[in-house]
């Protein structure tokens, strides 16, 4: 079923509204209290046991996700042509990813755009009270998989128009994360970053790396280069 005029699969479409909708539904289940909502009567038992119930639900979501990408064919090719030299190019793409969000950083704080670079959406105060190995399988494993298939493998595969696909990939991603604020800006050029190495092989793996790696050592990497270039302005 495709929009001729835009060259919009309007089903692919569909399916990433629907399930990006699912892919939020876990931790607003497990974690209702935080959203001032009882969804349900064992909202309480996925809090209380929210260690597994959260990563279970999460992967759930993920599997499902994948399977409709499966199914749809937007993952035709994915490993084509792969070679363990990619490697070495993504993490040429993490470093430089780094080095941005650092630069990033250090802009809209001294600029005083915002006073910090972590959306105010609440999620680190949900994950933090999870065990760091659960943190870290969801920031690691199940949020880069689930939002590349999401915002990249669908986007991509909906919309034939690649230039078309590349921005609304890049924009509804940084969306998703910050709303209509400054902490957009940041989010956008981390996304386009991430939508780039994504359009060059239509690929959701490479872009799961860099997603990844940026979700597991943005953090940390800010740190090490401030240790080194004192740019921060605190």
């Amino acid at each position: 079923m495709i929009l001729k005029k835009y060259k919009i699969n309007i089903l692919g479409i569909l399916f990433f509204l629907l399930l990006n909708i699912l892919y939020q539904y876990p931790l607003v289940l497990v974690f209702a209290y935080f959203f001032n909502k009882r969804i349900f009567f064992f909202t309480d038992f996925l809090y209380t046991n929210s260690s597994w119930t959260l990563p279970l639900l999460m992967t759930l979501v993920l599997i499902l996700i994948f399977i409709i990408a499966w199914k749809l064919g937007y993952l035709k090719n994915t490993l084509k042509n792969w070679h363990l030299k990619r490697i070495f190019w993504l993490m040429g793409i993490v470093f430089f990813t780094l080095a941005i969000n650092y630069l990033v950083t250090v802009l809209v704080l001294k600029t005083q755009i915002i006073s910090s670079v972590t959306s105010d959406t609440g999620m680190s105060d949900i994950l933090g009270q999870l065990p760091t190995i659960c943190q870290k399988y969801i920031l690691g494993i199940i949020v880069p998989l689930s939002e590349e298939l999401l915002f990249r493998s669908y986007i991509f595969g909906s919309i034939t128009n690649k230039k078309v696909a590349f921005l609304i990939s890049s924009v509804l991603f940084a969306l998703v994360h910050t709303g209509f604020s400054w902490y957009l800006l940041p989010y956008l050029i981390l996304s386009f970053i991430i939508t780039w190495v994504y359009s060059k092989r239509n690929n959701f793996i490479e872009s799961t790396i860099v997603h990844s790696s940026v979700n597991l050592l943005g953090g940390p990497a800010i740190k090490l280069l401030d240790t080194l270039f004192k740019l921060l302005p605190y």
